[in-house]
């Protein structure tokens, strides 16, 4: 079989290793679908984890765990200096105070330097040359096993700016029902627990 053919008999057998109706997670076809897309999303998490840890260890001793990885790739995004909160947006995450520990972190490795912005007391952070010949390194290891293999799905750069555009919605609709959970009252998620006859 080509390699081409792998790939998409890989994808097949994924997408048919899913949920299955009548699981507790999916009553519904709507339920079953995004059922598949959040088992899709933890899965991805992990084999990208593995995928960036496997890399940064080939090309780095440094033994940087995952978080100060993924804060060090985007430190060097655009090549402008950022501070910890604007990090913490790129991220999507609000523990403000773990990325500033992360920061410090690389910043003892050498790989990222700090300077105070001025005229406030915001600290923003920019990689060394040590930290750009590490993010370089990723990149081409990245550009040699990673590309070739997502280029033979065929029109792979305009699927991958329609998959972008629907994470993202997918991320505001999440961001803003977690928002709503928050609120509720407690009385309100006993009465809708009771409806589908659960006892609480």
């Amino acid at each position: 079989m080509s390699q081409t053919g792998k790939l998409k008999s890989s994808l097949k057998e994924s997408v048919e290793g899913g949920s299955q109706l009548g699981q507790h997670l999916a009553k519904s076809a709507s339920e079953l679908s995004i059922t598949d897309v959040e088992w899709a999303f933890l899965r991805i998490n992990e084999s990208f984890a593995r995928w960036l840890h496997s890399v940064m260890s080939a090309v780095s001793s440094t033994g940087l765990a995952h978080q100060e990885q993924l804060i060090l790739h985007v430190v060097r995004m655009q090549n402008q200096p950022r501070g910890a909160a604007q990090i913490a947006q790129t991220l999507n995450r609000t523990d403000i105070n773990n990325i500033q520990y992360s920061l410090k972190k690389l910043e003892t490795a050498g790989l990222v330097s700090r300077s105070r912005e001025v005229g406030t007391k915001t600290y923003l952070f920019a990689v060394t040359p040590e930290g750009a010949k590490i993010t370089d390194a990723y990149a081409a290891l990245r550009r040699r096993l990673l590309i070739p293999q997502l280029e033979l799905l065929g029109d792979f750069p305009q699927q991958m700016v329609q998959t972008a555009r629907v994470l993202s919605i997918l991320i505001g609709i999440y961001e803003e029902q977690a928002r709503s959970a928050g609120t509720f009252d407690p009385a309100d998620v006993t009465a809708i627990i009771g409806q589908n006859g659960i006892t609480p």
